[in-house]
């Protein structure tokens, strides 16, 4: 049981609560912002959840909060399109073409 809402550590050595990341703290009472019951950094580390842009947070957590764009709306981080190559940005706006409107080159 826990003691005002915190799970005892030794919950995990009786295997009540997983610890996918050794942090020595039940996952149930980490960040989990994907809602899979599974902290964010065991998603990346167990490729359930990307993290193109290397910030330690997987991309859909990144889209949910706001921190990173999706203005074409395909699930990826608006960076991560332009630096894969999969969005164009000639203007380098740092916004892709297809969503700033821009098309055509800069002379």
């Amino acid at each position: 049981t826990s003691l005002h809402g915190v799970i005892p550590i030794w919950d995990n050595a009786r295997g009540r609560s997983s610890d996918c990341n050794l942090a020595e703290l039940p996952d149930e009472c980490e960040p989990d912002c994907s809602g899979n019951s599974v902290p964010g950094d065991c998603d990346i580390a167990e490729a359930v959840g990307p993290d193109c842009n290397i910030n330690a947070v997987p991309d859909e957590c990144d889209l949910s909060a706001g921190v990173s764009p999706d203005c074409n709306t395909n699930s990826v981080p608006d960076e991560c399109d332009l630096a894969s190559g999969q969005s164009a940005d000639a203007n380098q706006s740092g916004i892709p073409d297809e969503c700033d409107g821009f098309r055509g080159t800069i002379p």
